[in-house]
């Protein structure tokens, strides 16, 4: 009964059948199993399920089928299902995330994805509070900074969520993993991450931009204003918005009929990177946006840099001005080199998997991409492009240097007071003997 494009069976299906020893349905368009529908099949022992559109199975199923030796499903988490002692469970795909416990098979980003996205909201917030306190003269950049400070933070705030759910479900998470990846929360956060990654790339190439005017042509054209540059980010928001929810408006193009899954859903951290050879629905608007967009920002801002390094190396008479705006592009530029050393790895591997006929995906790379290359500078930025600056090193330094002298005023305090406690008792020693021996002499 395989590859005969089923789409339901009834409950008595296989009445009547009880010698039967091998049944195969694989390859059909099964949604669902009815309940008791291997009833009276006392002696199958073979039984395959996979390549359907199953949304889950439960052990209920198989509860009739007692002399069942191998089972066959479509992944590793629905094979959590059955118990060691029912039968071996064979399954096509292997989840690369999780495992029947956890959302995260591997320990290492189960606990880096709460340091990383405790100091991604940590370094927002002290962005967004430093720069409303403390205003910058260049107001344009500033604002194009605090634009990109909220975009990391909705990041950590992605990465906080999943946290969550990987704690709330700890040691039983196949049982919410079908709800999970095809509900509407993974879509909403799955499109945050996009329109934090997005936005926080294109806020680096208007930087850049920016930065290119003001360095190599000075005297072309009028400069950035603040409501011209809040209209620029607002078109930098609208975009990213598009993009990022775009896939959640209902298009039939997103939609797998082979799984359960939606768009974001593909992974259990809902992200829907195209890094293996396997090309699921929506594939090419992924590669669109993750390989193709942000390659073409990646190559424009490498370009505007470099622009501006050479324009700098054959300036020979620097004005103050001009050395302010060398100075700050050193540091953007080290911030612009940090995002695409981010983005790298997935525009790589992102091509690696659409021109290689043959790529196989190393291990479990795409984890370690999607857990820490996207969201990793979310929390280098605010280092860099806040605390990096002249005012605020010389702002916390002289605070530093006051701490530093309090601890050690108070450190010093407490060992002349201790001091002066083991001096006490030698003093009156000496005081005593002295009058004792002015007795003694009077005497």
């Amino acid at each position: 009964m395989e590859k005969n494009k089923l789409k339901e069976l009834h409950s008595k299906q296989f009445r009547g059948l009880a010698k039967l020893s091998e049944l195969y349905l694989s390859g059909n368009k099964l949604r669902y199993l009815p309940q008791g529908i291997f009833k009276g099949l006392k002696q199958l022992l073979i039984l395959e399920l996979f390549d359907n559109e199953l949304k889950n199975v439960s052990i209920d199923n198989f509860r009739e089928i007692r002399q069942l030796k191998i089972l066959s499903l479509d992944t590793n988490l629905m094979c959590c299902h059955m118990h060691k002692e029912d039968a071996d469970c064979a399954f096509i795909d292997n989840d690369d995330f999780a495992n029947c416990e956890n959302m995260f098979k591997n320990p290492v980003p189960r606990k880096s994805i709460w340091a990383i996205g405790s100091l991604s909201l940590a370094g927002s917030v002290f962005v967004i509070t430093w720069r409303s306190v403390f205003k910058d003269t260049n107001t344009v950049q500033s604002i194009m900074l605090l634009h990109l400070a909220v975009s990391d933070g909705l990041m950590g705030a992605y990465l906080i969520t999943l946290g969550v759910k990987d704690l709330l479900w700890r040691g039983e998470y196949y049982l919410h993993d079908v709800k999970w990846r095809s509900g509407l929360a993974c879509q909403i956060i799955g499109a945050t991450s996009l329109l934090s990654s997005e936005v926080s790339l294109m806020l680096m190439a208007l930087i850049s931009a920016d930065r290119l005017k003001n360095i190599v042509f000075l005297f072309r054209g009028g400069a950035l204003s603040r409501k011209m540059t809040q209209i620029l980010c607002a078109i930098i928001w609208l975009v990213g918005f598009l993009l990022a929810f775009f896939p959640m408006f209902g298009l039939r193009y997103f939609e797998d009929l082979t799984t359960y899954h939606n768009y974001y859903g593909k992974s259990v951290v809902c992200l829907p990177l195209q890094l293996s050879r396997h090309k699921t629905e929506g594939w090419e608007y992924s590669v669109s946006v993750f390989v193709g967009l942000n390659f073409f920002l990646f190559i424009f801002i490498t370009v505007a840099y470099l622009a501006i390094f050479i324009s700098r190396v054959r300036v020979k008479n620097q004005s103050a001005n001009a050395r302010r705006e060398t100075g700050l592009a050193k540091r953007v530029s080290f911030i612009i080199f940090t995002d695409c050393l981010c983005w790298m790895p997935i525009i790589v591997f992102g091509m690696k998997s659409v021109l290689e006929k043959d790529y196989k995906q190393t291990g479990d790379l795409a984890v370690w991409i999607a857990v820490f290359a996207l969201p990793i500078n979310s929390v280098i930025n605010p280092i860099l492009y806040t605390l990096a600056t002249p005012k605020a090193q010389e702002y916390l330094g002289s605070k530093m240097a006051m701490l530093r002298s309090f601890i050690r005023s108070t450190f010093y305090c407490s060992e002349d007071q201790e001091g002066r406690r083991q001096q006490d008792p030698q003093e009156i020693d000496d005081n005593g003997q002295q009058e004792g021996n002015t007795i003694i002499i009077t005497l």
